[in-house]
C-alpha cells in the first residue's frame, strides 16, 4: 500500500512540476523522421535576467544568455532523454517531503539561432537543429 501511495504522490508531483514549468514544447518540421530523410527540431528557449544587474543592456545580455541555454536543454532532452530521480517521505499514510531531480547531458552541435526576441529583462531564442535520419532513426525510432 505504501508503494501504491509513493506512486501515485510521485506521477502526481511530476504531473504537476512539468505543467508548472514546461517551455514552448519542441515541435517537428518536414514529416515523421525515416532512415532516409532530415528532421528539423525548433525549440524556443527562454531566459529571466537576475534582479542585480548592472544596466538593462547587461540584463537582456544575460536574458539571451540563459534563454540560450535553456534551448539547448530543451533539444538535449528530447534527443537524449531526461533522467528523472524521485523520493518520497510517507508517515502514517501522510506525505512528508517530495523530492524530484532531472538532469540532461549531452552534446548540440551544428544547432542555429533562427530568432531572438527580447523585452525588459526576458528573452525568447528560438533555435532549429536538422538531425538526420541515418543517425537518429534507430535510436529514435526504439523511443516510441
Amino acid at each position: 500500500m505504501k508503494n501504491v501511495i509513493k506512486k501515485l504522490a510521485l506521477t502526481l508531483a511530476l504531473t504537476f512540476a512539468v505543467q508548472a514549468f514546461s517551455a514552448e514544447p519542441v515541435t517537428a518540421v518536414a514529416g515523421p523522421l525515416k532512415p532516409d530523410n532530415t528532421l528539423t527540431l525548433t525549440v524556443i528557449g527562454q531566459g529571466l535576467a537576475p534582479e542585480s544587474v548592472q544596466s538593462k543592456y547587461h540584463a537582456v545580455a544575460l536574458a539571451k544568455r540563459a534563454a540560450i541555454a535553456d534551448a539547448y536543454r530543451l533539444l538535449a532532452e528530447k534527443l537524449y532523454g531526461v533522467k528523472v530521480e524521485g523520493q518520497d517521505t510517507i508517515k502514517n499514510m501522510v506525505l512528508q517531503k517530495s523530492e524530484v531531480k532531472s538532469c540532461v547531458s549531452a552534446m548540440i552541435q551544428y544547432a542555429n539561432i533562427v530568432e531572438t526576441k527580447c523585452a525588459d529583462n526576458f528573452c525568447e531564442v528560438q533555435v532549429e537543429l536538422k538531425v538526420a535520419g541515418s543517425d537518429w532513426f534507430p535510436r529514435l525510432a526504439s523511443a516510441n
